[in-house]
């Protein structure tokens, strides 16, 4: 089924809508870099909601508090580190 719906659009599920996201049943574009957001809204690509605000995922050495704000998923001593499960083994 191809989604049919857009943004201002009644919807049920993201698969409704267009831009395969379906907010408090209202199709919607994702929000873009410095909106507020929860963890249940969807930021667009490149960005995730980290401390209420959708912002960049940053890169190995940049500062950070939570996890949630680096590529890795991985924060440690204030820093975004490499994460085992973003890793290559050699196999």
């Amino acid at each position: 089924m191809t989604p049919d719906k857009e943004p201002g659009d009644l919807c049920q599920t993201d698969w409704d809508c267009t831009t395969r996201y379906c907010r408090s049943g209202t199709c919607a574009n994702p929000l873009p870099d410095g909106s507020q957001c929860t963890a249940s809204d969807r930021c667009q690509t490149g960005l995730k909601c980290a401390n209420g605000t959708c912002t960049g995922l940053q890169p190995d050495g940049a500062a950070c508090t939570v996890g949630d704000e680096c590529y890795s998923g991985a924060c440690g001593a204030g820093k975004c580190i490499a994460s085992a499960k973003y890793t290559c083994d050699g196999a």
